[in-house]
């Protein structure tokens, strides 16, 4: 059974929580005989029919059998629990709670009489409304009296169970669960005073493509409210239904696509914990064991798949690599010069066919390029042999040929007839018993000797000839006198001006100043009085005070003691003190062309051999003796062509005289290769050494550069490497270098600054141990192929630079620049030239320089012959440098190319001649030069310490 009191509350309840039933606080007090609580047994549906309006009683009805007056709990007065009305009992009609009327069998139509528990135990008859929750809103039937019936939009509200009749402003309709209810004519329920105090609600729903969420329209006085549901939105992690699909987070809300984190979600949001240690992918297939670390990063080890020319594809797949090689045979380039065919073998890997360059005399490199050869020719007139003994004067013409002159040889004597020898001209001897004529009528049964002589008997015995007697002729022995006025010798050094008198006799003019002094009056007779002819006597006793400068003469040719053809003895020369040091580069000592350098000393005698310096490494074609340096004690010899760090990568030798031996130690490149020519020049000021690699390729192919070493407890050491701040390809930087002190000079004859290999030189000074670049210097009047740079030398803040090819005196003339510092700044003093200058002389070739005195070598120049060579002194006085003697061989002859190398210390001037032929065809010579001093009208005569004598020619004990 179901109670009506009971019913009231569950109608209270599901207002105020929206879902259950309704609550009411009608108690049923004040009724009598019926305590508060009473309830109406409402547990089935009344099987009558409401017919017609259901009124309230009218003012003259009698109820309960007394009667009501209104305002007393009349039936159907409102009110809002039991003690409120007559009856005892209050309760809902039509959604309204009112006061209901007691009753025995019968009630008002749409009312049934039913008992109404009021207490616990008590219970009174009452009318109970057959609509007592129509058109109140719902959720379900549990909270109506009947049907909980759905109005679309509007929500949903209790019914009536009906079959025709409804209530005033109701009709009966069919539903769709087939029963028929009691629904508003209107279409729409609205909100009684009971409904609004109940707050109650009817469903309502929110809903997108995201999902659904159901809310309540609650009861107000303007009449239902909107919706409270929630908009749908996607799920995300915060402890809420976000979807509203009746679950809490679900999904992989926190997911952060990191394979190296724990992925969680609570109601405070997100948390991803690194996993370190895990596997996991990185995505990159060149990385194989990846490992998820500390930071929550996936990390694998890389790992680098093959490349090559032999390989069409090689992938990495995250473990290894995926190699796809090409067919055995496909052309490659395994990136080696000296290889050339290259193809892939079996095994994936490109190989070439090594091969090499031979260098050709008339190049300065051949160099294999992966295909053939690249050539570097020597410059047109470089010396060569082309094979062809008729022809001489051999040259390279600049284009990789040898190109030699046609000659004849004299034509032949009595006891020697001549053979062409590419050079010269070879004497062949007739044999020691072909008769011949000497031409002395003295001699008788002449022969020729074996030796190209013709020598006879001797004849009748004359007096010795001398100076004013030419010969004497026939067995009277009559003598043939000199003419009068030749110069002679009389044998007395305090005469002058010696000449033969005719007769055969020498005599002299004795000076006013006889006693060496000059005195009073007295004046001397010219350039050879007094001092000056003792001074000639004996140049090593005597001492002048007061002279002038005099004359540059020759005092001693040197040849090598060993010499023989082709040595080249003299290709370099360098002196210092009393220490004279000459290159042989082609010497074969140590095999073909392995060079050598001969060390000399200065005695009262000349110059004489203290040591013959060969390599204890040597080797065929190391041309070491190629260029001679020395400073102090310390003697550098290069060996350009070594192969110690490739073919033709070069090597110097340094020396050092300890108790009078040279020892050895060898200077290499720290990142020396094949054909740099380390050593193609050099340099030392005392321990500093200066090497020119002017083939190496730190800015393009022979580029060149300069290494610079120290020497520290008696082992050379590098200190820099220097290249050109412009450097390129072919510049030739380091082709000459010079040093003197922490001035650094380097010459790059090719460099193409001002025009086509036009030449330049670069000075750098020294500070705390670094080099750096003080000034560039180009000539003043550039021209194309001037070569600038091919030569220098310095001497403290005066430098002179060699431009051989310069025009200035005809074609390839040759000048030379000369240039004083001051401060840090450098200025050309002077274009200095031959006096004499013709074309092809090539001035400039080599230079020196020592204080006020420049010497100059022109190589090719013609006075003793085809390219017999000179050299050319220059002096400084009051800042102007002039021509002061032009100096030669005395015995020189073509080709010699005196001047090809020089040097000049402290009045002494030493000169190669490499293609001299004393020894043999190109054996070589240098020769040495001293100067002369000349009389002043207040020179007087001394003797040296340790020397005494009328002609300091006595040796004090």
């Amino acid at each position: 059974m179901r109670w009506f009191g009971l019913g009231f509350a569950l109608l209270v309840t599901a207002c105020s929580g929206g879902a259950g039933g309704v609550q009411s606080d009608v108690d049923g007090s004040g009724l009598d005989g019926v305590s508060d609580g009473a309830q109406i047994d409402q547990n089935s549906s009344p099987d009558s029919e409401i017919v017609g309006d259901v009124v309230g009683p009218q003012p003259d009805t009698e109820l309960d059998g007394g009667g009501c007056a209104t305002g007393e709990g009349c039936f159907l007065e409102p009110c809002q629990q039991n003690a409120d009305c007559l009856s005892g009992v209050c309760g809902l009609h039509l959604g309204e709670l009112l006061c209901s009327e007691s009753c025995i069998d019968e009630c008002p139509l749409g009312w049934t009489c039913q008992a109404v528990e009021t207490s616990p135990g008590e219970t009174v008859s009452a009318c109970v409304s057959d609509v007592s929750h129509l058109c109140l809103p719902c959720i379900d039937d549990e909270d109506c009296s009947g049907r909980c019936v759905d109005y679309g939009e509007e929500g949903s509200f209790c019914g009536a169970s009906c079959v025709d009749v409804c209530p005033t402003g109701y009709t009966c309709a069919q539903q769709s669960d087939d029963s028929r209810q009691c629904v508003p004519t209107e279409g729409v329920c609205g909100c009684t005073d009971y409904a609004i105090s109940m707050e109650l609600a009817t469903g309502c729903a929110q809903s997108n493509d995201t999902g659904v969420c159901v809310g309540l329209r609650i009861c107000t006085a303007d009449g239902l409210g909107d919706c409270n549901a929630s908009e749908p939105i996607a799920e995300i992690c915060n402890g809420l239904d976000d979807n509203c699909d009746q679950t809490i987070d679900e999904g992989d809300l926190c997911n952060d696509g990191n394979s190296c984190t724990m992925d969680d979600c609570d109601p405070s949001g997100c948390s991803n914990i690194p996993m370190p240690g895990s596997a996991c992918d990185d995505g990159d297939p060149n990385t194989s064991d990846d490992l998820c670390g500390e930071d929550g990063v996936c990390t694998g080890t890389p790992f680098v798949c093959p490349t090559g020319e032999c390989i069409w594809s090689s992938i990495g797949n995250g473990v290894d690599c995926d190699v796809e090689y090409k067919l055995l045979g496909s052309p490659c380039d395994d990136g080696q010069d000296h290889t050339r065919y290259d193809e892939c073998d079996e095994a994936g890997i490109c190989a070439g066919q090594w091969y090499s360059c031979e260098v050709g005399q008339c190049e300065y490199s051949s160099t294999p390029n992966g295909t053939d050869c690249t050539i570097l020719y020597t410059i047109d007139g470089f010396p060569c042999s082309d094979g062809n003994s008729s022809t001489q004067n051999d040259a390279c013409d600049g284009a990789g040929s040898c190109v030699g002159e046609e000659y004849a040889c004299p034509a032949a004597e009595v006891c020697t007839s001549y053979l062409q020898n590419g050079v010269g001209c070879t004497p062949e001897y007739a044999g020691s018993e072909t008769s011949c004529d000497d031409g002395d009528p003295l001699t008788t049964e002449d022969s020729c000797n074996g030796a190209g002589a013709c020598e006879g008997s001797a004849g009748p015995s004359c007096p010795p000839t001398s100076d004013c007697v030419e010969s004497y002729e026939g067995s009277e022995c009559v003598p043939a006198y000199v003419l009068d006025g030749v110069p002679c010798d009389d044998g007395n050094p305090l005469t002058m001006d010696d000449v033969c008198d005719g007769s055969g006799g020498c005599a002299g003019i004795v000076p006013l100043c006889g006693n060496g002094v000059v005195e009073g009056d007295e004046e001397c007779d010219g350039p050879g009085c007094c001092a000056c002819t003792l001074i000639e006597l004996n140049p090593l006793g005597c001492v002048l005070a007061n002279t002038v400068v005099g004359a540059i003469v020759e005092e001693q040719k040197l040849t090598a003691d060993d010499g023989t053809s082709g040595d080249c003895f003299g290709y370099s020369v360098a002196i210092r003190d009393d220490i004279l040091v000459v290159g042989a580069n082609l010497d074969d000592d140590n095999g073909n062309d392995s060079g050598s350098a001969y060390v000399y000393t200065r005695t009262v005698d000349g110059w004489a051999l203290e040591q013959k310096l060969v390599p204890s490494d040597g080797d065929v074609g190391d041309v070491f003796g190629e260029r001679v340096a020395i400073h102090g004690e310390r003697i550098v010899v290069a060996a350009r062509v070594d192969d110690d760090m490739g073919l033709d990568s070069g090597s110097v030798y340094v020396y050092t005289r300890v108790d009078g031996v040279w020892t050895e130690q060898k200077v290499l490149a720290t990142d020396g290769t094949q054909g740099d020519y380390f050593g193609h020049s050099v340099a030392i000021y005392e321990d500093t050494l200066v090497v020119g690699a002017n083939f190496d390729d730190p800015m393009g192919i022979n580029s060149g550069s300069v290494y610079v070493f120290t020497e520290a407890i008696g082992v050379w050491v590098p200190q820099q490497k220097i290249t050109a701040f412009d450097g390129a390809e072919a510049d030739l930087f380091g082709d000459s270098v010079a040093i003197s002190g922490d001035t650094l000079v380097v010459g790059a004859r090719l460099d193409n600054d001002t025009a086509v290999n036009s030449g330049s030189v670069y000075v750098y000074t020294r500070s705390m141990g670094t080099w750096s670049l003080e000034q560039k210097l180009v000539a003043s009047d550039p021209d194309a192929f001037d070569y600038f740079g091919a030569s220098v030398s310095i001497s403290g803040d005066t430098l002179v630079v060699g431009s051989i090819h310069d025009d200035a005196n005809g074609y390839q003339s040759g000048a030379a620049y000369i240039y004083s510092r001051n401060g840090t700044e450098w200025s050309l003093d002077q274009k200095i030239m031959a006096s004499d200058g013709g074309e092809e002389d090539e001035f400039g070739y080599s230079v020196a320089i020592d204080g006020d005195v420049v010497v100059v070598g022109a190589r090719s120049e013609d006075e003793k012959g085809n390219n017999s060579g000179a050299a050319y002194i220059f002096l400084r006085t009051n800042g102007v440098w002039s021509e002061q003697q032009k100096i030669s061989a005395a015995d020189g002859g073509n080709g010699d190319e005196f001047g090809f190398s020089l040097s000049v210390a402290e009045a002494r001037v030493v000169v190669g001649v490499r293609l001299d032929d004393d020894k043999g065809a190109d054996s070589g010579s240098t020769y040495d030069f001293g100067v002369r001093p000349q009389c002043s009208t207040v020179s007087t005569c001394a003797c040296k310490p340790g020397f005494s004598g009328a002609d300091c020619g006595t040796v004090d004990p």
